[in-house]
């Protein structure tokens, strides 16, 4: 794979751990967009040969927009957080992938089993190619999302179904459950308790 892109929006908590928004990780394969220990955003490329860590502090239980992009033409791996960069690394290599990664969100324990979320998570989309800088704005305010190379779509309204049409729906695992998104809307973005929670149906029909 040559391109990815992961956004979402969060509020998180500090856990001391690692805490994954997306994952399709392996020990040595995949990629990841995920909070650090100390509350950074963070994304990981081949299960962390490279990755781009955020200076700015997001785990402080306000509601973030964050993205994390890939791409292997320019060899660019870059975060943002509400629409700015916010870090940015270099990985030259095509992504690889093991013969049946499972994707999941709030963590799946793929690598390891201490890398749950703890917050509210909402409107998470994966792409398959590095979406720009006026895209991720577009994403972290009111104007029309892209929807060019979109491979996943998860608006949370009232279930975890992938809204992309690829079919690769979300099951809630463990307790993760629906709550209100940064409008204060009911049902409409999910709570997980970073202790067990997560969002995954193992191996999804649509490897992303």
């Amino acid at each position: 794979t040559s391109a990815v892109s992961i956004a979402a929006w969060v509020k998180g908590t500090i856990t001391g751990k690692n805490a994954y928004v997306f994952d399709r990780l392996e020990i040595n394969d995949g990629y990841g967009l995920l909070l650090t220990s100390t509350g950074n955003l963070r994304f990981s490329i081949n299960g962390g040969q490279s990755w781009a860590t955020s200076s700015q502090v997001v785990a402080d239980n306000q509601w973030h927009h964050v993205a994390g992009t890939y791409d292997r033409n320019t060899g660019a791996v870059n975060i943002y957080i509400d629409g700015v960069i916010a870090g940015t690394s270099s990985f030259s290599s095509s992504m690889t992938y093991t013969p049946e990664p499972r994707n999941g969100i709030g963590g799946t324990g793929q690598i390891g089993t201490n890398s749950f979320f703890n917050g509210s998570m909402d409107e998470i989309r994966v792409y398959n190619r590095a979406i720009s800088l006026c895209e991720i704005q577009y994403l972290a305010g009111i104007q029309t999302a892209p929807t060019n190379g979109l491979i996943a779509y998860f608006p949370f309204t009232g279930n975890a179904a992938d809204s992309s049409g690829l079919g690769n729906n979300g099951v809630p695992t463990n307790g993760a459950s629906l709550t209100t998104d940064r409008f204060n809307t009911p049902n409409k973005a999910y709570a997980f308790d970073g202790v067990d929670d997560y969002i995954g149906n193992g191996v999804y029909p649509n490897p992303l």
